[in-house]
């Protein structure tokens, strides 16, 4: 039902022309999600540059111990910098 792609760059920020061509060709019968190095400060103009209509974050950081986990205050950041931008 999805492809998880960054459109074969190091990032989705990179990937912009493939993800744009290939959300064109999807035609909303497939959903591209553009992920790699997506960030509260690049979601929401991934997401218009390409017409995709998701997008995937891991949002993590590493804790003193050394455990990565998901990181709530950038989730946070990243959903309110894509509605600002709507």
């Amino acid at each position: 039902h999805r492809i998880l792609t960054s459109g074969c760059a190091p990032s989705a920020l990179e990937g912009i022309p493939l993800l744009r061509q290939l959300v064109t060709q999807a035609a909303g019968r497939i959903i591209i999600l553009a992920g790699a190095g997506v960030t509260p400060d690049n979601a929401a103009y991934i997401l218009q540059a390409t017409g995709a209509q998701e997008i995937h974050a891991s949002s993590k950081h590493t804790l003193p111990d050394g455990t990565i986990e998901t990181d709530g205050i950038l989730v946070e950041k990243l959903i309110s910098q894509i509605k600002t931008e709507k």
